[in-house]
């Protein structure tokens, strides 16, 4: 076993998600625009990827909202990968980036 190595660590790749990507794979999913109803779990995947998108929230925190800890401005958080609760701001916007 003298001969055997470890084989060598992957480079690190950092993917940045540009606006027509995000469009593209809103579209996909069956996005038709906000407000609109949801009539699909492809749908709900959109409307879920475009409020991590908009918020920065991670897909534990948004699964864990409740209606009441949405408020006008920001949704509460009771926990987070800290351990610990905030909140978290909402942007005006009803669009997708």
């Amino acid at each position: 076993m003298k001969d055997v190595t470890r084989p060598a660590a992957p480079d690190h790749r950092e993917v940045l998600i540009a606006g027509p990507q995000v469009r593209r794979m809103l579209r996909q999913l069956g996005w038709r625009g906000a407000g609109q109803p949801v009539r699909s779990v492809s749908e709900a995947m959109a409307v879920c990827m475009s409020a991590a998108l908009l918020t920065g929230m991670r897909a534990g925190e948004l699964c864990a909202l409740a209606r009441r800890d949405l408020h006008e401005d920001h949704a509460v958080l009771h926990t987070s990968k800290t351990g610990k609760g905030r909140h978290v701001p909402l942007t005006a916007t009803r669009a997708v980036p």
